[in-house]
């Protein structure tokens, strides 16, 4: 494979997935490859195209909504990817940009989706299950859509028979050590292009877990490694989250499962995906 120059843009308002993407990818890449992370200048002198010129990119990597941010992902000098497609413009007449290659988790080819090494030690240090006088849940985004009315309704159903749970909202990603402290992991999502659950970094962190049944959700909970539950149905989670907390039978295979397959989120081997789709931009390119 080639030595390239890749340039990262990391668009305003990117989800915090993206963020992540951006961190892992540019943490392994820069290993092995020159990589920048270009940005929109405060005055406006230097857009994210010409900072590419700058640098002399063989090809960018745009994290964030490409459709919200025409104004600066336009006359890239050269191929791109992206997660999502940019905003089609109507009744433009003139060069139009070429449109990048679509790549995520779910998508054909797919880029796996990676957790940061700290999280895969969080396990080493867990107390085993036993009894408590009180249990701890965490879930992260109060801000993220339909969350808080989600949990809020979870949590009224849960306090009719049980009065030992806590359940704590994350505005920030929780550290390593805060998700140590943890003894359920739940995801609430009710979008199916909210990737912000953090429901990966639970499972290889030897979390339980609980997630709404969004698609990347039943991708991350793939060969049983946690309780999905259909979007929007705090009866549904409510019953879940006490099953994952009470009946260690049944969480404890949950738990075997995840660590099973927890070796597919390492970071490894989504640079590994990241730089064969590179390559194959450059090859197709120089065809």
């Amino acid at each position: 494979m080639q030595l390239m120059n890749v340039g990262q843009i990391l668009l305003p308002g990117a989800s915090e997935y993206e963020r992540k993407c951006q961190r892992i990818d540019h943490e392994i890449l820069a290993r092995q490859e020159t990589v920048h992370l270009c940005s929109d200048s405060p005055d406006g002198a230097s857009s994210p195209a010409a900072q590419l010129r700058q640098i002399s990119a063989d090809l960018a990597h745009v994290y964030g909504d490409p459709s919200s941010h025409a104004s600066l992902i336009r006359g890239f000098p050269v191929p791109w990817v992206a997660s999502g497609a940019p905003r089609v413009r109507r009744f433009f007449i003139g060069r139009t940009d070429p449109p990048p290659l679509i790549a995520g988790p779910l998508t054909e080819p797919a880029l796996p989706e990676a957790v940061e090494e700290q999280y895969y030690s969080v396990k080493e240090g867990r107390p085993a299950p036993g009894g408590k006088a009180r249990y701890t849940i965490g879930s992260y985004g109060p801000s993220r859509h339909g969350v808080r009315s989600l949990t809020q309704r979870t949590i009224a159903r849960l306090e009719r028979f049980r009065q030992d749970l806590d359940w704590m909202m994350f505005d920030a990603p929780p550290s390593r050590e805060q998700l140590a402290e943890l003894d359920l992991w739940v995801d609430p999502a009710s979008d199916e292009t909210d990737y912000d659950g953090f429901t990966a970094e639970a499972l290889v962190a030897g979390i339980r877990v609980v997630a709404c049944r969004t698609a990347i959700n039943r991708d991350r909970l793939a060969d049983g490694s946690g309780f999905a539950v259909p979007i929007e149905d705090p009866n549904e989670l409510a019953h879940a989250i006490v099953t994952a907390l009470f009946k260690d039978e049944i969480a404890g295979q949950r738990l075997e499962a995840a660590a099973a397959q927890s070796g597919r989120f390492n970071p490894s081997v989504r640079s590994e995906s990241l730089l064969r789709l590179y390559n194959q931009i450059l090859h197709e390119r120089s065809a």
